[in-house]
């Protein structure tokens, strides 16, 4: 299968290795296995997106990270003027107007087509409702054609060349590469090495000279992932589009549950929102719907509820004495003595298993997590540069550590 691909985002590879490297999950953490996702753009070559995570990635994490391929990149504290948005035609100061923040120098577009393997993880019923709600397609490699997704493969064993392997807790990609004790040697948290390599993407990547990659319409030249980006805007313009930030909780897993009492409502095994004010108007209410969920709240009467896993404030949208939050106002149904609810769930659940909180550079603008729309001021957002806290975390004051109740 060969596709001469003539735009950027007209297809973008995309995969997950083992990161090579021991980190830390936080300052005092023990050393621990990543894994990195990477959204490669198979036009310009430009790693257009990325997420490290402690375990192998879920479908909400995909989702997410194609959602961040449409977001533009916020500036972080310390990077200097050539890390901005520089590409012609359409000025830094016009991006960071219409983003609402200082934009980094990467690319952001709708993907057309998606090129991933065979894994369970992008064939799975939550990854084709994202695919619907992005608009994209999302196709299958040829099975046992790693060829099919080349660039990222060779992507993946550059920045292991270029980044990984020097630095601290480089384990290899076998024996013989591994150090003498990485695990000893791990000194960087999951939050210092995403914004290790945010920063290393957007200065040294950007700017590299690719080599034996060229354009159909240059075969003889030579081109860094920057200037084919600009050459393109140059030939057919540059779409200025930012999704909505209702696109980050239609992309989260909806789950059908039943609203108790005296407990909430039950995910995973643990349960939430027990006395929260977003579940009265629901308690002893039941749908006339029938079918597979019968009893369940109908689509155009539910209230979408998103679940924050630290300690919620006004300002990220959360109430002060629970964990829920609705995403928008609902009509809410009048009938029988049960409710049930449709509940939106954080990606990469770090409430059900530890060390499964997704790090990517859209939604982290700090280091630290950050569960909501990066745009979405108004609604509860992190404001693009300062990620709040989403890891459990001990209260100021008081021995309790905000983490949900396991029945």
């Amino acid at each position: 299968m060969h596709i001469t691909v003539h735009r950027p985002g007209q297809v973008v590879a995309l995969d997950t290795t083992p990161l090579p490297e021991k980190v830390r999950d936080g300052v005092f953490g023990e050393p621990v296995s990543a894994h990195l996702t990477l959204a490669l753009d198979v036009f310009t070559h430009s790693a257009v997106a990325f997420r490290l995570t402690l375990v192998s990635d879920t479908s909400v994490d995909i989702a997410m990270l194609l959602r961040d391929v449409m977001m533009p990149l916020p500036m972080r504290d310390g990077w200097g003027p050539d890390m901005e948005w520089p590409y012609p035609g359409v000025p830094a100061s016009v991006v960071a107007d219409f983003a609402g923040y200082r934009v980094a120098g990467l690319p952001f577009f709708t993907p057309e087509t998606v090129t991933t393997d065979h894994g369970s993880v992008y064939k799975s019923h939550a990854l084709v409702d994202a695919q619907r709600v992005l608009g994209c397609n999302i196709l299958l490699a040829r099975t046992l054609r790693p060829q099919d997704k080349a660039a990222v493969e060779r992507a993946f064993g550059a920045m292991r060349s270029l980044l990984f392997e020097h630095l601290p807790g480089y384990t290899g990609v076998d024996v013989a590469d591994r150090g003498a004790d990485p695990e000893t040697d791990a000194v960087l948290t999951m939050a210092q090495m995403e914004r290790l390599v945010a920063e290393w993407t957007v200065r040294v990547w950007r700017n590299r000279a690719l080599g034996e990659h060229a354009p159909a319409w240059g075969p003889g030249e030579e081109h860094s992932p920057n200037t084919l980006f600009a050459a393109a805007m140059s030939q057919g313009g540059f779409a200025l589009q930012v999704p909505r930030p209702e696109l980050y909780y239609e992309l989260l897993p909806a789950h059908q549950v039943k609203v108790h009492a005296q407990r909430g409502v039950k995910i995973g095994g643990l349960w939430y929102g027990r006395s929260d004010p977003a579940l009265e108007p629901y308690e002893g209410k039941r749908s006339a719907r029938g079918g597979r969920h019968k009893g369940d709240i109908p689509a155009w009467q539910r209230t979408r509820l998103k679940h924050f896993p630290h300690q919620p404030n006004e300002q990220e949208g959360g109430t002060q004495d629970g964990t829920f939050r609705p995403a928008r106002k609902a009509h809410h149904d009048s009938g029988g003595p049960k409710a049930s609810k449709r509940v939106h769930r954080a990606p990469n659940r770090p409430h059900v298993r530890a060390g499964t909180l997704g790090y990517g550079p859209h939604s982290l603008g700090g280091g630290d997590g950050c569960q909501v729309p990066a745009i979405d001021r108004d609604a509860g957002s992190c404001g693009g540069q300062d990620g709040g806290a989403a890891r459990r975390h001990r209260q100021p004051g008081t021995g309790r550590v905000n983490t949900p109740t396991r029945s």
